[in-house]
């Protein structure tokens, strides 16, 4: 038995993802738990009705958190996993027809390891611009991963929320996500909801394991190509970072460092990007995106500025306890 974790804010591309669930092969007995929040009485009507034409053909549980968050959703899910191994995916992905029978099979061999990783490839609207690859991390504006990336032992970063698996034993154990991180309907939220999930649970001794074979589609849309957009991705990515080296900083001078350190570097990817857009140069976006990066990066750490010491400390300690009584 295992489960299938999907939240969602809404329902742009949920109809897509639930037809290709209901197309794939399935490694043993399963259930799919969505968690929907967030949501208006309308939204919360029209998205019962989209699971219910679904639910004749695939397992699914239905469950309503008003709070907004992904990680509330997932958070509230977590109740309702069955089986021993959970996997995550997301609202706007197109999973292969083996994808769960990769991480089952993976799962069963690889005792040692709690965490599963599966590869995440665009589905572009058309094909992207080669300048615009070349322009800005791909792995963090449209959430694919590398084609180099190998199987075996991996890096919690590499376990993305769109495709990833957990030995329910970890959530048994009382860890949760943490809900100040994540997509909440805001322009500007901290990105990263599973990445600092993982990275938590790396730390307390939990492995990972890439699995490349294990493939889902990511839904690309056409406004991700929007500059705007782009840049405003840069900048919540920039405040997970400002995020996590504030709660990994040992003393108060941590944050302190971080905003001197975006501070030192931002005046050189300025010039750099004067001197790109003088010479309409399409690398201009690449020095734009790392001073948006930087940006959100040194607001965050002058966020954490005005927070004790002390209480940091015991934010990074205790987050896992907080998540679990939220």
């Amino acid at each position: 038995m295992l489960t299938v974790v999907l939240a969602t804010l809404g329902q742009r591309h949920l109809a897509r993802t639930l037809a290709a669930l209901n197309a794939i092969d399935a490694p043993c007995q399963w259930k799919l738990v969505i968690a929907h929040n967030g949501a208006d009485q309308a939204e919360s009507v029209a998205l019962r009705s989209l699971v219910e034409r679904f639910a004749r053909h695939v397992p699914i549980q239905y469950v309503y958190e008003p709070r907004r968050g992904k990680n509330y959703g997932c958070n509230a899910a977590i109740p309702h996993i069955e089986g021993d191994l959970a996997v995550f995916t997301d609202d706007d992905v197109v999973p292969a027809r083996d994808w769960l029978v990769r991480l089952y099979e993976t799962a069963a061999t690889k005792p040692d390891y709690d965490i599963f990783g599966g590869r995440i490839v665009p589905l572009w609207p058309r094909p992207p611009e080669p300048w615009l690859l070349e322009s800005v991390p791909i792995t963090i504006v449209f959430g694919i991963s590398p084609d180099d990336w190998t199987e075996g032992p991996s890096e919690p970063w590499k376990m993305w929320g769109g495709n990833v698996a957990f030995r329910t034993r970890i959530f048994a154990a009382g860890h949760r996500f943490n809900t100040s991180v994540g997509p909440d309907r805001t322009a500007t939220y901290v990105m990263g909801s599973e990445t600092e999930f993982v990275e938590r649970l790396a730390k307390a001794g939990h492995r990972c394991w890439y699995v490349p074979s294990a493939v889902v589609q990511h839904i690309i849309r056409e406004e991700q190509f929007d500059r705007d957009w782009i840049l405003r991705r840069a900048f919540r990515y920039g405040r997970f970072e400002g995020r996590m080296a504030a709660l990994a900083s040992p003393d108060s001078f941590g944050p302190h460092r971080t905003l001197a350190s975006c501070a030192m570097l931002i005046p050189a990817h300025l010039c750099r990007a004067a001197y790109y857009w003088l010479r309409r140069d399409p690398r201009r976006l690449r020095a734009e995106f790392k001073i948006r990066l930087l940006y959100g990066k040194a607001r965050e750490a002058a966020r954490f500025m005005r927070v004790p010491n002390h209480v940091r400390a015991a934010q990074a300690r205790k987050v896992g306890e907080l998540e679990k009584r939220a």
